[in-house]
């Protein structure tokens, strides 16, 4: 590949080598392994712009992404809150965020102090002219620099056609950190200049400019500004061109996406935030002992492949370290200090409590912030000190309340108990494109239970379109996809990007007769959905590993999944070494034959399944696969595995049939016997006159998670006093639910 650096006036993105997809948390270690540090001073400067004047669209989640690293920064990683300066919406401008970085970073970091530079908000291009050179030229068809785009990036008359603007190159944002007397420095840049406007339900963190970017340019003031500090560092512009060329100016630099690709800013349950900033700080939270490079990236590229199958962001984040040598180290300098955890103490009144949930998954909070939830209060060893319960949650933030022990603001709290709504429904997104048609989608919905359309910009699941020219140009298009006709009515990822397979329908469908034919489609999605509240491979306490491999192979696996949280107290403080890393690669190929290889780490016996879940949401029970005693076929007794489908036993054949896409493969583990849920599908074997085998999930499907989640809620209750009535109650401590995302390829 070739060598790209950060801030060259090539038109690359703001950062420098391309990275492959599962690297979107490996950021998050490379942060980790500078901010962990123990120093004499912890400085940060946290910049998030949510309102821009128009013409320029405004943002969500920047403010967000600002609490998210400052909860992250002083709760996990010794921060004095007193050492982080927030510049956000009005006080962000130019001279504002310059001011900042030189007040607070430039003139207080001492050598080997700690410093921290976070930008959420827009980004662009301005014209690199007369500077480009040939290495510039070279690296990019166009004369550009990446910049940031602060609050007042217009100036007074300016448009977004062309001309002179505000913005802060990345020049200048070099110059800056080769100002800083120490080496110990990150920045994060969660902001992109691939296009504007919306992509699906999602925003784009950059400029939607009329002109190309080379017919905008950098202010006089911004030329200056640069011209000064090159005398300050008493740089001539050639050893300034020479530096850049070699690498970034000193530490770390991460950025959210390539150049062709879009920073999303991402509507969760109750908030907005960055798709990379919520990914990477919840990374940062769920980390659990130091380990080397290679195992840290097969994790985090497990979590990540497995996220952008439900939401369909598609993120490969930039970044380069200077001395490059770092790379090649331990991710972490010191063992870990505290332990992983989902939400934080931030406020107590007598029994009554305020957390951050900034552990908590985002597909997954609904099951956090309630009244069903119950959180251990942990120490820095990561032993219970005691029990709170939740009461409600609104964003990020949950009210709780005391049940046992103390707490004070910075206490950790680990999920022991999540809650599953009873009526969680399976939410829809209704694009543009239908909104005239919205009443008949309405009316025609109402037949069918827990559908519910929500509008756009808000969570939700999937998105309803009729498919426009601009969608069909969009959508990723592997080989052996056939993109649905304009005029046609069908499903996509959120993104927009991404068609969930057998959803659409001919061209000019009625809205009503497409509800109709989708009533089938939307039970097994709602199935899905249902079952992807379970995922807690980051919290479950039952050591399970989860290995896909080839059929009939004796290779490395195609993907290892492992739950973690276990293991952390034993593995504080040793080093795992890349060789002792498990495949990165989970890409399979249409028509390969596969088996699943369940490993029971636990003392005890764990009842067992397994699940296959396709492109348009099918599934599949791999396993059990005896009809006639499914209890006891479940059964996978202590330190041993079982590898799925069994040579000579199983009449069946794990095949990828495409077409290309996202698949996944889900176990699930309990302590307790899965009778509910075994049960029905007994039932549902039994009415189709199986006595073994695959079992394919209909329009049972959705009914037959309930049976599973029912049976749980009985397990949790005669552990745990559960109050709450509305929500199915599951315990971490006897169920792992495991998710094994891989990548459909021709």
């Amino acid at each position: 590949m070739k060598r790209r650096h950060f801030l060259q006036s090539a038109g690359s993105a703001l950062a420098v080598l391309g990275l492959n997809q599962w690297e979107i948390q490996q950021q998050g270690l490379r942060y980790a392994q500078v901010i962990a540090q123990g120093t004499p001073r912890k400085l940060a400067l946290l910049v998030g712009i949510n309102v821009y004047p128009s013409p320029i669209n405004p943002l969500q989640g920047c403010l967000t992404d600002v609490q998210l690293q400052r909860e992250l920064l002083i709760h996990r990683f010794g921060f004095n809150p007193k050492d982080i300066v927030q510049v956000t919406d009005a006080q962000a401008t130019r001279q504002g965020i310059l001011t900042a970085f030189e007040e607070h970073l430039i003139k207080q970091a001492q050598p080997g102090d700690i410093v921290v530079f976070h930008f959420s908000g827009h980004g662009s291009q301005v014209s690199a002219k007369p500077e480009c050179d040939s290495v510039a030229i070279g690296a990019s068809d166009r004369c550009v620099n990446s910049t940031l785009v602060p609050q007042d990036s217009l100036l007074s008359g300016g448009t977004l056609e062309g001309g002179a603007v505000n913005d802060i190159m990345g020049h200048t944002l070099f110059l800056l950190m080769s100002a800083l007397r120490t080496e110990n420095v990150t920045a994060i840049l969660d902001c992109c200049h691939s296009g504007g406007g919306t992509r699906g339900n999602f925003q784009v963190r950059a400029i939607s400019r009329v002109g190309e970017s080379e017919s905008f340019l950098p202010s006089p003031a911004e030329k200056e500004y640069q011209q000064k500090w090159l005398s300050q560092l008493g740089l001539s512009q050639a050893e300034y061109v020479k530096r850049r060329r070699a690498a970034v100016a000193k530490g770390v630099v991460i950025a959210a996406a390539r150049r062709e690709q879009y920073a999303a800013d991402v509507p969760f349950e109750g908030f907005q935030a960055g798709a990379f900033t919520y990914t990477m700080t919840r990374y940062l939270w769920q980390q659990t002992f130091n380990e080397g490079v290679g195992n840290s990236l097969v994790r985090i590229s497990l979590s990540a492949k497995t996220q952008a199958s439900l939401n369909g962001i598609e993120q490969d984040p930039l970044s380069e370290a200077n001395p490059a040598n770092n790379n090649d180290r331990p991710f972490f300098f010191l063992p870990l200090g505290s332990v992983p955890a989902e939400a934080v103490v931030t406020e107590v009144k007598g029994k009554q409590f305020n957390c951050w949930l900034g552990g908590v998954d985002g597909e997954t909070i609904n099951a956090v912030g309630n009244d069903a939830a119950q959180l251990a209060i942990v120490d820095s060893q990561g032993k219970e000190q005691g029990l709170v319960k939740l009461l409600s949650r609104e964003g990020l933030i949950a009210k709780g309340e005391l049940i046992k022990g103390t707490l004070s603001p910075g206490t950790l709290l680990q999920a022991k108990v999540v809650g599953i709504p009873n009526d969680l429904p399976l939410e829809i997104i209704l694009d543009a494109s239908l909104k005239p048609e919205e009443t008949a989608i309405q009316q025609a919905l109402q037949s069918i239970q827990r559908v519910k359309i929500v509008p756009i910009g808000q969570a939700g699941q999937y998105l309803l379109v009729r498919l426009t020219d601009g969608y069909r140009q969009s959508i990723a298009k592997p080989a052996g996809t056939n993109v649905p006709a304009v005029g046609s009515i069908g499903l996509l990822s959120p993104g927009g990007d991404r068609i969930i397979t057998g959803s659409f329908g001919p061209a000019n469908e009625t809205a009503a007769k497409a509800i109709d034919r989708l009533r089938s489609q939307f039970t097994l999605l709602l199935a899905n959905r249902l079952l992807q509240m379970l995922r807690n491979t980051d919290t479950s306490s039952l050591p399970v590993d989860v290995n896909v491999t080839p059929m009939g192979a004796k290779g490395a696996p195609i993907a290892t999944v492992r739950t973690s949280r276990n293991r952390s107290a034993s593995n504080r403080g040793n080093t795992r070494s890349a060789a002792s890393s498990p495949p990165l690669t989970q890409q399979i190929r249409v028509g390969s034959k596969v088996q699943v290889k369940v490993i029971n780490q636990h003392d005890k016996p764990l009842y067992t399944a397994i699940l296959g879940i396709g492109t348009s949401g099918e599934l599949v029970v791999l396993f059990p696969s005896d009809w006639n005693a499914p209890t006891d076929a479940s059964l996978v007794n202590s330190k041993k595995s079982i590898l799925i489908p069994r040579s000579g036993v199983d009449k069946f054949e794990f095949q990828i049939d495409g077409p290309p896409g996202a698949i996944q493969v889900m176990v699930l583990a309990s302590v307790e016997p899965l009778r509910n849920a075994m049960k029905g599908l007994q039932q549902i074997a039994s009415h189709r006159g199986m006595r073994s085998g695959a079992l394919p999930l209909e329009g049972e499907a959705a009914s037959a998670v309930e049976g599973l989640l029912g049976g749980l809620d009985v397990n949790t209750r005669g552990s745990f006093k559960i109050n709450s009535t509305e929500h199915k109650a599951i315990a971490n401590n006897q169920l792992a639910a495991i998710s094994v995302a891989l990548e459909v390829v021709e």
